[in-house]
């Protein structure tokens, strides 16, 4: 585990202009690692970046870290060949299905990730396909808060509004940052299959993640509010075009 320290908030205003998304009415995401960190001013970013070595996780089982597990909900882990768990290169590695988490004869699993110290934001790194050149965003999801976002929705690739399947979207390598904060404190949140938020038609679910960043943003209020402003003025900016 290792601290991450910021001093200067100055570029926010501007970064949420281009890099921050609001996704539901307490959550607002960003795809800036720079400008995502600095909205934490001088309070303590945590980064797990998962170098101990390689250590496998179970079926409904955790590992341990330096302020947050990771727990394997779902019996996925004892059904499927892949290997999951932290990795000799430094990655967390694992899968996720859609079918039932609780069912000790299915695959269905997902990863919960629970912090040991008061939350508001995090971000995972590098976010990509196991042993695949290209990463379907449209079979992940998160959880946060009672509520579940799809990734290719997140980053712009699809419409969280549209009805009917979501196709498989191989656009990206792999997703370098992608990070979340919100109006509340996050105890814990989950990355799930992209079929627990709507209808997907991919079945590629193996994922491995670089760094978890996660921490207590100063000023929870602002942020939502500069996001807002900047969404608006976007959109009256292209009102004004399209007139």
């Amino acid at each position: 585990m290792s601290f991450i320290q910021k001093t200067s908030t100055l570029a926010v205003l501007s970064a949420l202009t281009f890099t921050a998304s609001t996704v539901s009415a307490g959550i607002i995401t960003y795809t800036a690692q720079t400008e995502w960190e600095a909205l934490f001013g001088s309070n303590t970013i945590y980064a797990e970046t998962f170098d101990d070595g390689a250590e496998e996780i179970s079926a409904n089982d955790s590992l341990v870290f330096d302020n947050m597990r990771i727990t394997s909900v779902g019996y996925g882990s004892d059904n499927d060949s892949t290997y999951q768990g932290t990795t000799n290169s430094g990655y967390f590695q694992g899968e996720v299905d859609s079918s039932d988490r609780f069912d000790s004869s299915a695959d269905g699993q997902s990863f919960t990730v629970s912090f040991d110290v008061t939350t508001n934001a995090f971000a995972i790194t590098d976010f990509t396909m196991i042993d695949d050149p290209y990463l379907d965003i449209a079979e992940f999801g998160f959880e946060i808060n009672g509520e579940s976002f799809l990734l290719s929705d997140l980053l712009g690739y699809s419409d969280p509004s549209a009805s009917g399947t979501v196709d498989d979207i191989w656009d990206l390598a792999a997703v370098e940052f992608i990070g979340f904060l919100s109006t509340e404190e996050i105890e814990s949140f989950s990355l799930i299959h992209g079929e627990l938020v709507r209808d997907v038609s991919g079945s590629t679910e193996e994922f491995m993640f670089d760094d978890l960043l996660f921490g207590q943003v100063a000023e929870v209020s602002e942020p939502p509010a500069y996001a807002l402003l900047a969404l608006g003025l976007c959109g009256l900016i292209k009102r004004r075009r399209m007139g």
